[in-house]
């Protein structure tokens, strides 16, 4: 066998002289008892006592094709001549042979019959005027390249099944200049356990529900890919699947995904994603490079790694409201763009509990289950102007406020005022940022040390909810007002005059 990474030569050495038939247009050999396609043979000189060596035929196909799913053999020499079925030993068609359909440049269809289970190598390599191909659920082995230089191809489907489907597909495709949607509905694995669909230039792609996993780097490079559509079988989406799909904007993670590998949407286009209630990990890098309009990480994350959001992040970042510990591995010198507002409504940890949330956002909001900030945990956050905490928060660390002197409108619900340590607030301006507590606690607030050096402390929260689309007014006390009149009242989290 002579090959070169991007064809593959029709040379074989075999031990006896072969037989092959045309049947209903197709040329089949028998093997062993089992019937396998190949295109028409020519005999070339001995090669040595007992062995022939054996050329492929070119263009042996054209028009529509049709494998059937088992033949009726019947031994003869006559191989020139097109036979059909007689009688004789009826056997089925397990497979397509190397090369079989190659070159076939009026081949327009083939419909591959219930029984293959094995398409070889460059099976249909350079056939160019065919636009679509389904794999059978039968298939389990498919060679390389079985579409190399396929540049008419609009649509290949691999048809709905639960048995895993090994491809050796790594530089499938070249050439597939036409090509725009592709349907998996099969588990699938390539010979190095990634890379699937590396660099396809279609549009859509369906995963159906059988498939378990988006491997390592298997869309990595689809730059025209548009939609991805994921069945609900996916447990796992691996690591870089997703780098430089510049073209998708959106996707859905379905409810089922447990883990997004490492840099899973690395420099992908995607503004908009929704993420399951049962997603545990987000690695490390796995947003990089990414601008999102708004994201939400549901509650049921327990890990998320660091460098997630570098260069990149939403405008609005929401953590889920619940009581378990977020151990997040931030980075503290990522370059987050265009982030305006982040809602953290988990208690977290973060390497050494400190420099939680350096991310230069203009409103911050801790929700109730969130008990301590750590120190230096907005140290610095200059463009920061709103924060609200929640009703669960008991302790305020050294530092944690350092820098933020711009700090406009501080909102705090604890009942009861939280432990101030040292300098935590040092650099919020007590003088002209306005501080809101319940109304119940404001003589608390009054005396307690450092919540007493604010110069204007005003009644009117009760409470802090993820849902930041409420538009309803409030009065100052925090009770929710139907049809407000002329006066001072709570909307959207500030202080609103209603006229």
């Amino acid at each position: 066998l002579v090959m070169t990474s991007l064809s593959c030569w029709a040379i074989k050495e075999m031990d006896t002289h072969p037989m092959v038939h045309n049947i209903g247009g197709v040329w089949y050999q028998n093997i062993n008892g089992q019937a396998w396609v190949s295109s028409r043979w020519h005999y070339g000189y001995e090669y040595e006592a007992g062995k022939f060596l054996v050329l492929q035929d070119w263009n042996s196909y054209s028009g529509d094709v049709s494998i059937a799913d088992s033949i009726v053999w019947s031994e003869s020499d006559d191989i020139d001549t097109p036979t059909v079925e007689g009688s004789g030993e009826k056997i089925p068609v397990v497979g397509i042979m190397e090369i079989a359909f190659q070159g076939s440049e009026g081949l327009t269809s083939v419909s591959i019959g219930k029984n293959v289970r094995t398409i070889e190598a460059c099976a249909f390599q350079s056939c160019n005027a065919l636009t679509e191909l389904t794999i059978p659920a039968s298939v389990d082995s498919i060679g390389a390249t079985i579409l190399l230089y396929c540049s008419g191809l609009k649509k290949l489907t691999v048809a709905d099944g639960e048995t895993l489907l090994r491809w050796n597909g790594i530089g499938e495709w070249v050439c597939l200049d036409a090509f725009e949607e592709l349907y998996i509905g099969r588990p699938y694995q390539t010979a190095e356990g990634n890379n699937a669909f590396r660099s396809l230039k279609m549009k859509k792609i369906t995963f159906g529900d059988s498939v378990d996993q988006i491997y390592n780097e298997d869309l990595i490079y689809c730059d025209q890919l548009e939609t991805c559509i994921l069945g609900k079988g996916i447990k796992r989406i691996g690591n870089k699947a997703f780098q430089e799909t510049t073209a998708l904007k959106s996707i859905v993670i379905p409810e089922g995904v447990t883990e997004i590998g490492d840099e899973a949407f690395n420099s992908s286009g995607i503004t908009t994603i929704s993420l399951p209630p049962t997603l545990k990990r987000i690695n490390s890098g796995a947003f990089m490079y990414c601008s999102f309009d708004e994201i939400t990480i549901p509650a049921s994350v327990d890990y998320m790694g660091g460098w997630v959001f570098y260069y990149g992040g939403a405008k609005k970042l929401t953590l889920e409201d619940g009581p378990n510990l977020l151990e997040w591995a931030i980075d503290n010198y990522s370059y987050y763009t265009g982030f305006e507002e982040l809602y953290v409504g988990r208690p977290y940890k973060t390497p050494g509990n400190r420099e939680a949330f350096k991310y230069g956002q203009k409103k911050i909001t801790f929700g109730d289950y969130v008990e301590e900030l750590y120190d230096n945990d907005l140290v610095w956050q200059s463009n920061l102007e709103t924060v609200i905490i929640g009703k669960g928060m008991k302790k305020i660390a050294g530092n944690t406020f350092q820098g933020c002197n711009n700090v406009k409108e501080l909102y705090v619900a604890a009942s009861v005022p939280p432990v101030v340590d040292g300098e935590s607030l040092g650099d919020v301006p007590t003088e002209t940022c306005q501080l809101y507590v319940p109304a119940a606690s404001l003589n608390a607030y009054k005396q307690a040390d450092v919540w007493k050096n604010f110069f204007n402390i005003e009644t009117g929260i009760v409470g802090v909810k993820a849902d930041h689309n409420d538009s309803s007014w409030y009065s100052l006390d925090g009770k929710r007002v139907v049809a407000p009149e002329k006066g001072l009242y709570v909307k959207d989290g500030k202080k609103v005059l209603h006229k």
